[in-house]
């Protein structure tokens, strides 16, 4: 295998963007590739996966290259040369034969790997996996969450049918399949770079995986109602749900951050909708100006994203201890004043990407032990270990007729 020199030197660099600063990896990955446009689609596709695996199994490696095991999450020690060491210990590991030009030898070291080193975890986040799932269910888990996800498209059934569209992709080259059990899912089988087709770029379909477009389904919104997708973030359940209702009615797309609301607008030409709203909450009088109108609302809460950890790695290092409790407040104050919004008779989908029970079937209970007039119909877990998609939670409830 032959690795460009270059391709060597951004390695480290974008490892510590990652760690370090924080910056996603679709972010960082992206700033390397445009900066060295000569790499040839190998060489990306090699970048790419390197600084994947090198973020999921990150404390692993760093153990194996025989540096300082309480260091791993200790900003002094995220530097050019450890980086440099982490990618010889990862090379060695994979790839025994490849010679990599860093300046610096590697030890080797005979350690027995924690629980949590072998799956590359922090310390709390592994012993909360094992509290809020069960010490049977939790090592499983952290190994699936190790591993690549599948990507998923959604047909949009406001431009094209699945069948259409799967003839489509395929006459563009790409390797695609429907799902058994959803009218508009579909499965990529070899991954390749989709958001420049045609059919992309035309609207007929989104990037979403199975288990998120299962969240809108629940809600199962009717043309012509008034729904609220209040924690809207990037749009795509607002996307499905204006799909579903067959473009007829009003949906308020509703979040505390207006870039993404903007990001949001651009999704929906493309899609075709006219329906949506969006609305930024930058006070309680937003909601409180809409309480009992709505027929039904989505809240896909912020949280821990435990269950969606292998599409997105670096969260097990970005999030810290000191942000769980605040984590549970949000999502209390949430469903307490959000759920205001929805009229008598109405209905509510509660949802999160986490596998955390505290986030889940307790916070339900907490909710309903003070709000009476809420019944839950159906809840259910996905759990990625078990079942195609991301971990997530999702429960519909219905609001009494008072």
């Amino acid at each position: 295998m032959k690795v460009p020199f270059p391709l060597f030197a951004a390695l480290p660099v974008t490892l510590l963007d990652i760690l370090k600063e924080n910056h996603t990896i679709e972010r960082a990955v992206e700033s390397q590739t445009k900066l060295h446009r000569q790499w040839g689609s190998r060489d990306r596709r090699f970048f790419n996966e390197t600084i994947y695996e090198l973020i999921r199994h990150f404390r692993k490696f760093w153990v194996l290259a025989g540096m300082a095991r309480d260091q791993y999450d200790q900003t002094p020690a995220l530097n050019i040369q450890n980086m440099q060491k982490l990618l010889m210990a990862y090379f060695e590991f994979h790839f025994p034969d490849l010679k990599t030009p860093y300046p610096q030898e590697l030890s080797k070291v005979d350690v027995k790997l924690t629980p949590a080193e072998e799956t590359s975890f922090p310390d709390w986040l592994y012993d909360l996996g094992l509290s809020e799932t069960s010490p049977e269910r939790w090592p499983g888990l952290a190994k699936t969450l190790n591993r690549p996800a599948n990507v998923y498209l959604r047909t949009n059934t406001l431009k094209t049918s699945r069948r259409e569209l799967i003839k489509k992709l395929q006459a563009e080259d790409l390797e695609v399949e429907s799902i058994d059990d959803s009218q508009v899912a579909i499965r990529l089988k070899v991954r390749k770079n989709i958001i420049k087709t045609n059919s992309y770029l035309s609207g007929e379909f989104e990037v979403q995986d199975l288990s998120s477009q299962k969240v809108a389904e629940l809600l199962a919104p009717k043309p012509g109602e008034k729904i609220v997708d209040a924690c809207a973030g990037g749009g795509g359940k607002s996307l499905h749900l204006a799909s579903l209702m067959e473009n007829q009615g009003k949906l308020l797309s509703m979040d505390i951050h207006q870039k993404k609301l903007d990001n949001l607008q651009e999704r929906v030409r493309r899609a075709g909708i006219n329906i949506v709203e969006t609305r930024l909450i930058d006070s309680a009088k937003v909601i409180t100006k809409i309480e009992k109108t709505a027929d039904a609302l989505l809240l896909d809460v912020p949280c821990t994203g435990s269950g969606v950890i292998r599409r997105n790695p670096s969260s097990k290092w970005s999030l810290k201890q000191k942000d769980w409790m605040g984590l549970l407040e949000t999502q209390s104050e949430i469903l307490h004043n959000y759920s205001a919004m929805v009229k008598p008779g109405g209905r509510m989908v509660y949802a999160t990407c986490s596998l955390f029970s505290s986030e889940n079937e307790k916070a339900l209970k907490k909710f309903l032990s003070q709000h009476p007039d809420w019944t839950v119909e159906f809840q259910n877990t996905i759990w990625p270990d078990q079942q195609e998609g991301d971990g997530f939670f999702m429960a519909k409830l219905n609001r009494a007729v008072r």
